[in-house]
């Protein structure tokens, strides 16, 4: 076994117009999810009784919790295939 750490394979650098465009749209996404914690960080601040609500047969802060989870996984793959793809 070999412990080198080398890239598979050397891909192109990317150009710097390329860079700033996945900049901006990992900001962007960044901006998105933001907004979204923001709000569940509010519903839980200032309305708790409403995240105790059955959905799906759990609380409702339950089912908000895991939706983010999965949210963050959804746009984290959507940013990797988009930066990869040109």
């Amino acid at each position: 076994m070999h412990f080198d750490h080398q890239p598979v394979n050397e891909s192109a650098p990317q150009s710097l117009a390329s860079q700033q465009g996945n900049a901006r749209l990992g900001m962007r996404l960044f901006i998105f999810y933001t907004s979204l914690y923001s709000l569940f960080v509010a519903i839980s601040a200032f309305s708790f009784s409403s995240l105790a609500i059955p959905v799906f047969g759990v609380p409702a802060a339950v089912t908000a919790g895991f939706g983010l989870i999965l949210g963050a996984i959804i746009l984290a793959v959507l940013y990797a295939r988009a930066c990869t793809s040109e």
